[in-house]
């Protein structure tokens, strides 16, 4: 290696002589000013560095020694081509973003503008917990929070489905090279990682939403948004210092005012919808208190028009999650009434009454509101779902198990039935806008209510047949509204959309309740036209109605057996396929 070339001073010597500021005019990069001003010729010497000894020389010699070594030995390695195209391997610098999807030309700052709208007008409601303010427009946004810019572009583009899903692609990019391989904490990556789960149906699969929450919640704990910005606390801190307080018990912390708030409620929102509702444990910090006054802060401020909402969605969320710990910490189970469930089902179900009438609109007012109440219903009346053995024809069974049985079956098919005609009453294009949890809410409430037939139809096998027809019209509606949403485009991996996935699950569900009563428990038989690729094109000008039938269910069992479809090994299974891994 050549030598090191020494640095020019900063000062000339004529103003190193006079002791004077010596001003340099990039104008004039030849002269300063005094010197220029006063027609002296302006020389700048070599800065001459502090004498160290001769350790630093040596020292500075041995790496020499030791770089050109290693870049001998490496030029000396030779890789055999096969085994490199075994092993591929990306380094830290590959995995750094090229440039935003705007200099990548993946999409023009015209597009990017118009996604943004889309995002504000027909998104931000569903999910309020993210808020872009009107006046920002898409290159202020692009230049102050990037990732949250990208995650809105990918959400806000379901209609051009390749350019969604390859966003999609650069969104993992980013979090595998931002997060994981330099570490980064920033809540630009918190609030972009929540846009990206609540919409994250659109994106390729596996969607590993666990794994992609797990991060939220990880960045949420690292930006100690688990508390106020400034905490009180008799604990010694190892790590988190007191910012110049004089109090040294009081600790403070970088605030994002309310935008943290709705950050750290959607957070909450998103865990513990999807734990509630596909049975997986919730790993949410136990903030009750903390959320209730973000919550009252968002309220009071009243920034936003959704900003309302999100106490009472909180607050709902909070009740649903008491049904849950009730049912399993006293052991109801849903084949044993008694009268100790009874009157805590009473309780529960008077705590929703309850929570309806303070509101202080109409609950149908705020459909997402709406959904997830008719939801929370459901969790509850689910118990319902009685045993079906004890209440055959013939059997000598009797008592008030039975009646409070249709009395909560009743309640429970109301509930789904509300649920969907509100859907079913919106324009068609209203279900793009629905986040994922709101999705896993209608697969879960079809469920239930499938459930709730079939219970019934086996207590009363002559009166099932008008139930089961009024519900086989409702699924088929639910079926053609969202078959309606789904394009005849295919990503990169001839992947459809995931409207066109759930609208076949759908069928699914309507072939299996539709089939004979006295078989209702049967597989339905395969369509003899075989079965539909998921992956094919289908013309945009195609009747759903006249597609093949369908197939059946797979759900790990043979549904020929003697089961009993309404126990909750049925349940999960079905969740799980109805889903189409959605989670």
């Amino acid at each position: 290696m050549g030598a090191t070339k020494m640095p020019v001073s900063t000062t000339c010597e004529n103003c190193a002589r006079s002791k004077v500021r010596c001003r340099q005019n990039a104008d004039s990069p030849g002269s300063c000013d005094r010197c220029r001003r006063l027609g002296k010729e302006c020389t700048y010497r070599q800065a001459g560095r502090r004498f160290d000894g001769f350790r630093k020389d040596k020292q500075i010699e041995a790496l020499e020694a030791k770089v050109n070594e290693l870049m001998a030995s490496q030029q000396s390695v030779i890789v055999p081509p096969d085994t490199a195209q075994i092993t591929p391997s990306r380094s830290a610098d590959e995995l750094t973003p090229r440039g935003d999807v705007i200099e990548q030309q993946i999409l023009s700052m015209e597009t990017a503008d118009y996604l943004l709208g889309v995002f504000k007008g027909r998104m931000v409601m569903h999910f309020p917990f993210v808020v872009v303010p009107p006046h920002t427009a898409a290159h202020h946004l692009r230049q102050e929070k990037p990732f949250l810019f990208l995650a809105i572009l990918a959400s806000s583009s379901c209609e051009n489905l390749p350019l969604q899903r390859r966003l999609g692609k650069e969104i993992k990019e980013q979090i595998a090279a931002r997060m994981v391989i330099n570490g980064e904490v920033s809540f630009d990556l918190l609030q972009g990682l929540l846009v990206y789960l609540a919409w994250s149906h659109f994106h390729s699969k596996p969607h590993r939403y666990t794994q992609f929450l797990q991060l939220a919640i990880g960045l949420l704990i690292e930006l100690r948004l688990d508390r106020p910005p400034q905490t009180t606390t008799t604990k010694t801190a190892l790590q988190w210092k007191s910012d110049g307080s004089s109090n040294d018990r009081v600790y403070t912390r970088k605030s994002w005012g309310r935008d943290e708030q709705r950050a750290v409620t959607g957070c909450y929102y998103l865990s513990s919808t999807i734990a509630m509702l596909v049975q997986k444990p919730s790993s949410f910090p136990n903030i009750s208190v903390y959320l209730e006054e973000c919550c009252r802060s968002l309220r009071e401020a009243n920034e936003y028009s959704n900003d309302g909402y999100i106490g009472h969605m909180t607050r709902l969320q909070l009740l649903t999650e008491r049904i849950d710990r009730l049912v399993v910490s006293h052991e109801l189970s849903p084949y044993d009434p008694s009268p100790a469930a009874d009157l805590y089902v009473d309780s529960l179900q008077a705590d929703l009454e309850s929570f309806r009438r303070q509101l202080p609109f109409n609950l149908h007012d705020c459909p997402p509101l709406a959904m997830q109440f008719h939801a929370a219903e459901l969790c509850l009346y689910q118990i319902g779902i009685g045993s079906t053995s004890e209440h055959l024809p013939g059997s000598t069974h009797t008592g008030p198990s039975t009646s409070r049985q249709k009395e909560l079956s009743f309640a429970g098919l109301h509930a789904s039935e509300s649920l969907f005609r509100m859907y079913l009453s919106f324009p068609f294009d209203y279900g793009l806008g629905l986040n994922n949890s709101q999705w896993i809410q209608m697969g879960f409430s079809l469920l239930v209510a499938c459930r709730m037939v079939l219970a019934n139809a086996k207590v009363d096998p002559q009166a099932s047949g008008s139930p089961r027809m009024h519900w086989l019209e409702i699924i088929s509606q639910l079926r053609d509204r969202v078959a309606s949403l789904s394009t005849a485009r295919v990503d990169q991996d001839s992947e459809r959309d995931a409207f066109y996935g759930f609208s076949h699950r759908v069928s699914r569900v309507m072939s299996w309740l539709g089939s004979d009563a006295n078989e209702g428990v049967h597989r339905p038989r395969p369509s003899q036209s075989g079965d539909l690729n998921p992956g094919a094109e289908m013309p945009e000008h195609a009747n759903f109605h006249s597609l093949v039938e369908p197939p059946s269910f797979q759900l790990g069992f043979d549904m020929n057996s003697d089961l009993d479809l309404t126990q909750d090994a049925f349940f999960a299974a079905a969740l799980g396929e109805m889903m189409g891994n959605w989670l």
